[in-house]
């Protein structure tokens, strides 16, 4: 499978690669956070720039047997906690270098992240697990790693559980114009209003100095019943007619292998380059 179309597969399927390492001289082995993954050396995956990555020991927690040895052995059998930390700062070099290796001093491990550079700061904000009696380290730490950052730390909600309707599917938002105060806010009430739940959202302002305005751009990927599809294109054209921007609301489907073979052939930038688009 070429390596665009095993990354998009991947994607689809929901399987973040978290580690990678010689298989045999053909294959190559990835640890996600589920399972292992044996794929031909000559495809690579692709990692947003938000990382994914955890303890690779969890990736076989159903077989522990193919777990890889620990130089932790203390790690497998603690009582871990998660928490929520927040760094924000002026943006220079090294930042996530000097979180993470703050976090491996004290034995934390990375769940997961989103981070960005917003203006000329640097924020993120990262899902951190590690022993429970150690939670009180990672605040302390952190500020020594990171002097003049604000930095926040709490402990982690509990995930709840909560009926989905089995008419839920999920859509991706685009939205780009001239940018003009209130476009956010008129596009997020009508997904409110309606009871579409928002799962990510990014948004940028470029110049366009040939249209002689700022460009905006948001991307956004919602979860609501397909029988409000219609009602949502309806608000969301008067949003339109009101900022002057375009909208489209496209559902999220899996290619099948026909459709991956087209992309394989056509040439240009695709819908998967843009910034806001994933």
């Amino acid at each position: 499978m070429a390596f665009r179309q095993l990354s998009r597969y991947l994607w689809c399927k929901n399987i973040r690669p978290l580690f990678a390492a010689p298989l045999t001289t053909s294959h190559m082995l990835y640890a996600t956070k589920n399972s292992w993954l044996a794929i031909p050396s000559g495809c690579t995956l692709l990692c947003r720039s938000a990382f994914t990555h955890g303890s690779i020991a969890a990736a076989s927690e159903s077989d522990p047997s193919t777990a890889p040895m620990s130089k932790n052995k203390k790690a497998t059998n603690m009582e871990t906690q998660s928490f929520v930390v927040s760094v924000t700062g002026s943006d220079r070099v090294g930042i996530v270098h000097d979180f993470s290796w703050a976090l491996k001093n004290i034995s934390a491990n990375v769940e997961s992240s989103r981070m960005a550079c917003l203006g000329g700061d640097f924020a993120m904000i990262v899902l951190v697990s590690l022993n429970k009696k150690d939670g009180r380290l990672i605040q302390s730490t952190l500020e020594s790693a990171l002097p003049g950052f604000q930095i926040s730390t709490r402990p982690a909600s509990t995930v709840v559980e909560r009926h989905v309707s089995p008419d839920v599917r999920e859509y991706e938002l685009y939205v780009e114009g001239p940018d003009s105060e209130g476009i956010v806010e008129a596009v997020t009430g009508v997904l409110a209003k309606k009871g579409a739940n928002i799962v990510e959202l990014e948004t940028e302002t470029v110049p366009a100095p040939f249209a002689g305005f700022t460009l905006f751009r948001m991307g956004s990927r919602v979860a609501f019943p397909f029988p409000l599809y219609q009602e949502l294109m309806t608000a969301l054209s008067r949003v339109e007619e009101e900022f002057g921007v375009d909208i489209d609301l496209e559902e999220v489907v899996e290619e099948d292998e026909e459709e991956d073979s087209d992309d394989e052939n056509s040439f240009g930038p695709s819908k998967d380059h843009h910034p806001t688009r994933r």
